[in-house]
């Protein structure tokens, strides 16, 4: 196994939200808004996501969970366990990891 690293939720959100900024045109296009009416709404939609981020601070409760998966990983591989049960616990942690 390789680890359990992801990238943040709010990254992601980063990433999209200039995705749809440098692509405004197409969007507004297919959707038949103004570029204007897609920039505005992407900057509402982002100026929401921190405020509930804000409350509920999940990018920081992600990047906690990840740390611990990561820990109990590398204490897993120190372990004394057989390697079967050392891949079937990793296993169980890979699948824990991908529900944040």
């Amino acid at each position: 196994m390789t680890g359990f690293g992801r990238p943040f939720y709010w990254h992601r959100c980063s990433t999209a939200t200039a995705l749809c900024l440098t692509k405004d045109s197409a969007i507004a296009e297919r959707e038949g808004m103004t570029r204007q009416g897609v920039s505005d709404l992407v900057k509402r939609t982002s100026r929401k996501l921190r405020e509930y981020e804000d409350g509920l601070h999940m990018v920081q409760k992600a990047g906690e969970a990840d740390s611990m998966i990561s820990d109990l990983a590398k204490r897993i591989d120190e372990s004394g366990l057989p390697d079967s049960q050392k891949e079937e616990i990793k296993g169980l942690l890979e699948r824990l990891s991908e529900l944040f």
